[in-house]
């Protein structure tokens, strides 16, 4: 079984303190994949850390991978896991 995140939202503040496009919360889905065929997920939320002033990447420069990346450092990967394979289980 694989495991993927897919990005599904961002939503941000125009201004916040003297940063700019600051992203605060990233909506994603995470799936129990095999091959091609998706075979579970779960949708999700998370609240985004306030920025470091002098590592901040304003939204329009903010990647696709940037996302990914920082999902993944906040989530319980292992939870997520768990949660699909019960779904998978259980249905």
């Amino acid at each position: 079984m694989e495991y993927k995140i897919r990005i599904d939202f961002t939503e941000s503040k125009d201004k916040s303190g003297e940063l700019e496009g600051v992203i605060y919360v990233i909506g994603f889905t995470y799936f129990a994949m095999e091959g091609d065929v998706i075979i579970s997920s779960v949708q999700k939320e998370i609240n985004v850390p306030k920025p470091d002033p002098n590592n901040f990447v304003p939204l329009n420069d903010v990647t696709l991978e940037m996302l990914e990346s920082w999902t993944m450092s906040i989530i319980n990967v292992e939870q997520l896991k768990r949660k699909l394979e019960w779904q998978i289980t259980n249905g």
